[in-house]
């Protein structure tokens, strides 16, 4: 990815103001734990899926939640090894690049396994959750923004590419067989992924990297990246991802142009504001048309009744939840096998497909109070205080946190341990942190410079 266009970002060390003296073979080190962390997560933790014939996820998943044990071993020895560069420059920084808003999320995801159905399951999968937190924001703040953004365009345009050759020379591989108990993903394309949602996913986020980059550089290589990966979108039939990859690449766009001026970054959140009150009347307006709807079990592919499902719990239980991780796929103690018993397709979803209904089931009001300010509304912020010399690479990630943002209306990815979505939203996250007006000497100290 060209650097033109973006201003040179500079590291300074872990609680010091002087540039970092790091040997080049531990930045290689880092650049190569992220490759490997990131082409993990956007194949579930497969490297290359292994074409079982059967790919409903959910029945890959132990009923008992024990989990994935080479998963786990993966990414805590990512996160060990990054503890342990961090600590070369003191225990107290080990933590300082952390945005104190998932901070807080994180406390009270751990508080909320104190009342879990089953506190040993929900336990385990809020460590994990924290682990690649953890491993995600660190290494972002150890190889900077910039560098993270070079090594993130390669990566996708290595799987955008990937995916293609597969789908054209493997399609027995690459596209979903008539052999899927779902039949509805039959001819979907999912290439080197294991389904064909995390491919569509992979494969917006990719489009709106590609779109923003062929923009602001004119760049023929992005332009080809972008329409491949467009191609490879359509061909995952992936609605979520379709419908809103476009509208959150503009987003982006424009967020570059109102950084230029006060006037023009007035007038671009004004819009946004506008917008959200239009959405407002327009569901005063249709409040019929959109009680039809949301009556309709099957409506949004099912998820209206999986959703009435976890509101009835949240009835129940409305402050406390279930406890984190703790709902779904959870064996013989899982409410859904008491409230969804009339419904026997319920037992194998393996979330809300809602991340806000999934943190409010799971973590009560007070859990989803916190999501929404500390992961919406606290990034907006950032992303609105940013400094202008960084609109460039901030309009990219805003775009791509507004994606992840939105994709969690009909998906569950905020706070899932490893979702890809949720991966990349904290790195937007993270860049937005860092990129924040401050006062100078002040905030995250990083390890390396670029």
């Amino acid at each position: 990815m060209s650097t033109s266009n973006v201003p040179a970002y500079s590291t300074p060390v872990f609680g010091s103001a002087a540039h970092s003296r790091e040997p080049l073979w531990l930045r290689r080190v880092l650049e190569l734990m992220l490759c490997a962390f990131l082409a993990y997560v956007f194949t579930d933790g497969t490297l290359i899926a292994v074409n079982t014939g059967v790919s409903d996820m959910t029945s890959l998943v132990l009923e008992s939640g024990e989990g994935d044990s080479s998963r786990q071993i993966f990414y805590i020895g990512i996160a060990v090894l990054l503890f342990l560069i961090a600590a070369r420059h003191g225990l107290s920084n080990v933590v300082a690049p952390f945005p104190l808003s998932v901070f807080i999320v994180i406390v009270w995801c751990f508080c909320s396994t104190s009342w879990a159905i089953v506190p040993d399951i929900s336990l385990r999968r809020a460590i994990l959750a924290t682990i690649i937190i953890f491993a995600t924001i660190t290494i972002v703040a150890a190889l900077g923004p910039l560098r993270v953004t070079q090594l993130l365009y390669r990566i996708l345009a290595f799987f955008v590419v990937a995916n293609m050759l597969s789908v054209v020379l493997l399609p027995g591989y690459a596209i979903h067989s008539e052999g899927e108990l779902d039949t509805a993903l039959i001819g979907a394309w999912h290439g080197l992924m294991p389904h064909k949602n995390i491919a569509s996913a992979v494969t917006a986020l990719s489009a709106i990297v590609f779109g923003y980059h062929a923009f602001l550089t004119r760049s023929w290589k992005s332009a080809v990246l972008l329409v491949l990966s467009i191609i490879f979108l359509l061909g995952t039939r992936g609605k979520t991802s379709l419908g809103i990859v476009m509208p959150c690449l503009l987003a982006g766009i424009m967020y570059n142009h109102a950084f230029r001026t006060e006037r023009q970054k007035f007038l671009l959140f004004a819009s946004i504001f506008l917008f959200i009150a239009g959405l407002a009347v327009f569901a005063m307006i249709f409040t019929p048309l959109l009680a039809q709807i949301f009556d309709d079990p099957t409506s949004f592919t099912g998820r209206v009744a999986i959703w009435d499902i976890v509101l009835r719990y949240v009835e129940e239980y409305p402050m406390t939840g279930a406890g984190f991780g703790s709902f779904w796929l959870i064996g013989q103690d899982s409410p859904i096998l008491r409230i969804g018993g009339d419904m026997p397709w319920l037992f194998g979803i393996a979330h809300s497909h809602n991340g806000y209904l999934e943190m409010l089931v799971t973590t009560g009001v007070p859990g989803l109070v916190l999501t929404v300010i500390m992961f919406v509304v606290v990034p907006f912020y950032s992303f609105v205080m940013a400094d202008p010399v960084w609109r460039k690479i901030n309009g990219l990630y805003f775009g791509i946190w507004l994606f992840a943002v939105i994709y969690n209306l009909l998906e569950t990815h905020i706070m899932n341990r490893d979702r890809q979505v949720w991966v990349i939203m904290l790195i937007a996250i993270q860049v937005a942190f860092l990129h924040r007006k401050r006062i100078p000497g002040t905030g995250p100290r990083i390890v390396l410079d670029n």
